[in-house]
């Protein structure tokens, strides 16, 4: 799950720390991460306080980060 305001703000921060780099070289998009779910927020980062959400007649719980996303969240 992501949301857009975390790809632009992702983007805006790579931008920021590699100013004189071509804009093609660092391509950020929504399908760079591929996601299940894409939530259409300006709020960057809304995702990670999200415990539960409908979808339809599906209710979804954010049960915590995938272990692929902790590892990354612990070696920082």
């Amino acid at each position: 799950m992501i949301s857009e305001g975390s790809i632009r703000d992702l983007k805006s921060r790579v931008q920021k720390r590699y100013p004189d780099a071509p804009k093609d070289k660092f391509k950020v998009d929504m399908v760079n991460f591929r996601p299940n779910i894409a939530i259409d927020s300006d709020v960057p980062y809304i995702e990670d306080s999200m415990m539960e959400m409908r979808i339809g007649n599906c209710l979804i719980r954010n049960i915590g980060p995938t272990f692929r996303c902790n590892d990354v969240m612990t070696n920082y």
